[in-house]
């Protein structure tokens, strides 16, 4: 027998086995592999930074957005005590340092979002002073600020008018008795309305002059006493008695006349002061608390613009996002075509080690390939089966991994945006209850505005009857001569409070008018606002029924997921199928044992190449037959059925 020739043998290079080889490519590319990971995390941690820079920018934003709602809603609650009969005080913070603003200027959120952004810092120094000046016009307001109830104060000039008429009507009546004329009565319809201003000033009475205060007690008993001198007088002047009546007249008419007229003109200065003591702090209000505010607005809209300009944009983010994405393909090709290189230099390397080996083990395969040939008809069947196995196997793998991400995607998405649609719909509906709210405060106060419109209208019309009378007291007080000189002085004096309190009623009534306007356009804004919300809510209704429409997508998912793992079960029977036609293949593998000695020089060289050292040689059987050794061909096979039946089992 020709001996074949032995490769490598004259060969003076370093050969290496596959197992170095081999390890020396998954060694490149396990470090090509720690190289794209170490960048595509760094990448990644980028990215969240940026993210999370954007997160405090918005968090920042929104705080500063509620300090203003905070003192927007601040300067309402103050305004309620000029608008609204109920707030009888200043109810709001007084102290700067103790408002929500106030305790995070002296917080460390401030400090952190100076250093953040410390273009912020000159703003922040700026909203100290104006925030300051915001609650000091409050205290300003608290320390002035008296209510006023110009009804009393109209009930108690009403009634000192009716006081002095009488009072005239008596010096009249005595006068007449002088002259011998006829003394009259004094008419029941003056008493009547005498008593009907007294009832005014207890009924009209607002804190600190009520049913049981001592000062209106005072004068409705100095007023009955006086009533009843009155009366004594013009008894006494009706007998002729006229020097009796003269004594009576001194005592006790007189006394009670001038008490009656201290404590009168006392309440009405009390009333008076209480009126423009309001009016003042309704002045700073408008004057101090509205400038400052407006202010404050102002300066925290620039602080918001500010964090805004410095703070990360979303289109920088996106920016950011797209530059890694691509940063991470390219690696990603990098790595490939170093993976393919390496793959190809060991495949070339084997190669062409395999081809010189092979070249001598052709010549001895053409004894081996007769009795292949019962091998190859039974080999046919399991490769057919095989090719279709691998390539239904493939497919399978491929629609199941992109089946199994688009459900887990769609399940946290859909979860995630019922979520927030719910939140979303909770908070429109939240705030369009507190703009219906807010309206029907607005319509309130839009009614008391016009109640203090008849009010005022009111006191005119009071103040004009005022001036008349005082203008006849004037000519009564002419026609007495001399003796109604001191009255006259009087009619003047109620004229001139008549004007005084007409002009005031006409510059109150300016005022309110120009409320009501105001509160008019606030309501007409209120309810432009109220209809955007109402979009809004239908809108997030029909996202949320876009969201269920999802939840029907997965189970479409779901069902063709099924279907695949109906096609691994038809795998297994195709590799079921495989096995048989592999145990016919093992009987014909007996033949072409017995042409393997043939082989055996040249696999021991293979083997050698390979890195196995000391590789026994086969036994010759007894008698020359063939090695009983069985080829496990069959048990190949079993292997590689068991393996699929456990990868149907995890799809499942």
């Amino acid at each position: 027998m020709k001996r074949l020739p032995r490769p490598y043998a004259k060969s003076g290079k370093t050969r290496l086995s596959i197992g170095k080889m081999l390890g020396i490519s998954f060694g490149a590319i396990l470090l090509i592999v720690l190289v794209l990971s170490f960048t595509s995390l760094s990448g990644i941690n980028q990215l969240l930074s940026t993210t999370e820079d954007l997160v405090e920018a918005n968090r920042d934003d929104l705080s500063i957005a509620r300090l203003e709602a905070d003192h927007l809603k601040w300067a309402q609650e103050l305004s309620y005590l000029f608008t609204n009969a109920s707030v009888k005080n200043v109810t709001v913070e007084t102290d700067p340092t103790q408002c929500h603003m106030g305790r995070w200027l002296s917080s460390e959120d401030r400090v952190m979002l100076e250093q953040t952004y410390p273009q912020a810092t000159e703003i922040l120094e700026e909203i100290i002073p104006w925030h300051e000046a915001l609650h000091r016009s409050a205290q300003e307001i608290d320390s002035i600020y008296t209510e006023g109830n110009p009804k009393r104060l109209g009930a108690l000039i009403d009634l000192e008018l009716r006081v002095l008429d009488v009072s005239a009507f008596v010096d009249q009546q005595l006068i007449a008795a002088h002259g011998g004329q006829r003394v009259e009565g004094l008419d029941k319809a003056l008493w009547g309305k005498i008593e009907e201003c007294a009832e005014k000033t207890n009924t009209q009475a607002g804190s600190g002059a009520g049913e049981g205060d001592a000062t209106q007690k005072e004068i409705e008993s100095t007023l009955t006493r006086w009533r009843y001198a009155v009366e004594s007088v013009l008894s006494e002047l009706n007998r002729g008695r006229i020097e009796v009546a003269e004594k009576k007249l001194e005592d006790p008419y007189r006394e009670y006349s001038k008490k009656l007229h201290t404590t009168l003109r006392s309440e009405i200065n009390r009333e008076g002061e209480g009126l423009e003591a309001s009016n003042l702090a309704a002045a700073i209000y408008s004057s101090q608390s509205i400038p400052a505010l407006e202010e404050l607005r102002g300066l925290l809209g620039r602080l918001r613009e500010e964090i805004s300009h410095h703070a990360v944009t979303d289109e920088k983010l996106l920016s950011e996002a797209s530059s890694q994405r691509l940063l991470i393909i390219i690696c990603v090709a990098v790595g490939i075509v170093a993976s393919v290189a390496a793959a190809g230099f060991v495949i070339l390397r084997t190669k062409r080690m395999v081809v010189n080996s092979s070249r001598s083990i052709a010549r001895a395969s053409s004894a081996v390939s007769s009795a292949a040939i019962q091998v190859q008809k039974g080999s046919e069947s399991v490769a057919d089966a095989s090719s279709e196995q691998a390539s239904t196997l493939e497919e399978t793998a491929a629609a199941m991994e992109e089946i199994s991400a688009q459900t887990v995607t769609n399940t946290e998405k859909t979860e995630q945006t019922g979520k927030f649609t719910a939140e979303t719909i909770e908070a429109i509906e939240a705030t369009n209850q507190s703009l219906s709210e807010l309206t029907g405060k607005i319509s309130d106060l839009f009614d008391s505005s016009k109640r203090i419109q008849n009010v005022v209208q009111t006191i005119d019309e009071i103040a004009f009857q005022t001036n008349l009378l005082a203008l006849n007291a004037s000519v009564e007080a002419a026609r007495a001569g001399e003796a109604g000189s001191g009255f006259a002085v009087v009619a003047e004096e109620v004229r001139a409070l008549a004007m005084r309190a007409a002009a005031s009623a006409k510059e109150t009534g300016q005022m309110i008018d120009d409320s009501v306007v105001r509160i008019s356009e606030s309501n007409e804004c209120v309810q432009v606002c109220s209809e955007s919300f109402e979009k809004v809510l239908r809108t997030s209704t029909e996202v949320r029924a876009l969201v269920e429409e999802v939840v029907n997508c997965s189970g479409d998912q779901a069902e063709g997921i099924d279907q695949i793992n109906h096609s691994l079960m038809l795998m297994d029977q195709t590799v079921q199928a495989n096995a048989s036609g592999a145990e016919e293949s093992a009987s014909a593998a007996l033949e072409m044992t017995r042409l393997a000695k043939q082989l055996e020089t040249q696999v021991q060289e293979l083997q050698s190449f390979a890195g196995i050292l000391d590789t026994p040689k086969l036994k010759d059987s007894a008698a020359g037959t063939t090695s009983q050794r069985r080829v496990p061909l069959l048990s190949e096979v079993k292997p590689t059925n068991r393996v699929v039946t456990e990868l149907t089992s995890s799809l499942n």
